[in-house]
């Protein structure tokens, strides 16, 4: 579904991608690993079209997407929850999600837009108790909901989660992962980029290890999770908190 080929991306002279290279198969959920710095924030938002890249190539289905902006990224199927949610606080929940429809409906307000969202309130029933509340009066876990599930409005095929645990308290990560092996169940492609490395390990089918803008170990989660050389080496942070 989605091919990374020796992808070069730098920030004016500081290289934050060296010569990635990283395939997503439809129907898995694959994790970035590595310690703050590694680049996987920066290979999230490449992906999206937030960032340019200097050389390389991103392929989505078999179509080239280098040139692509990110909306039109949206439009064929890629759907991302941003690090720190950027919700907008004084906008009502309703309001924040119908914006991750965006991407697909333009300015028109068909009436599918009552499906998506009620598909979104299947998927977080509390969120249809606060659709009329205020994004910025949400605790954490509502507001990370709330994030996910605009992410989710533009219906997409591969969903990309930059760092979507960060500053949640440990039940609430659980309960963010569980709901995105749901996703994966119910056809959702994921690509998570997360620090809470065992947790993310557990879950994935398959994960990579990044430092300093490489790939530095790649394989099966569970495999993964079990070399304490590499855990410790690169994911030390990650291992605590799990």
């Amino acid at each position: 579904m989605l091919k990374i080929s020796d992808l070069h991306v730098a920030y004016g002279n500081v290289r934050a991608l060296r010569g990635i290279d990283l395939e997503v198969n439809a129907g898995e959920i694959v994790a970035i690993l590595g310690p703050n710095g590694a680049g996987k924030s920066t290979l999230i938002k490449t992906i999206i079209g937030v960032l340019s890249s200097q050389r390389g190539a991103i392929e989505f289905e078999g179509r080239a997407i280098d040139a692509l902006p990110t909306a039109q990224r949206i439009r064929l199927g890629i759907g991302t929850i941003p690090e720190g949610r950027q919700l907008f606080p004084d906008m009502s929940v309703r309001e924040n999600l119908i914006l991750g429809a965006y991407a697909q409906l333009g300015l028109l307000v068909p009436a599918s837009l009552d499906e998506s969202l009620d598909r979104v309130f299947s998927v977080f029933p509390r969120l249809r108790e606060r659709a009329r509340q205020l994004a910025g009066s949400l605790s954490g876990g509502e507001a990370q909901m709330v994030a996910v599930g605009r992410a989710l409005m533009s219906r997409p095929k591969l969903l990309l989660g930059d760092e979507p645990s960060l500053g949640l308290a440990p039940i609430l990560v659980r309960e963010l992962l569980v709901t995105i092996s749901r996703l994966r169940d119910a056809g959702i492609t994921v690509l998570l980029a997360d620090q809470n490395a065992l947790s993310a390990l557990r879950m994935a089918d398959r994960a990579y290890v990044m430092n300093t803008g490489r790939i530095v170990a790649s394989g099966p989660g569970a495999v993964l999770a079990g070399d304490q050389r590499l855990l410790q080496a690169y994911l030390g942070s990650g291992v605590d908190k799990a």
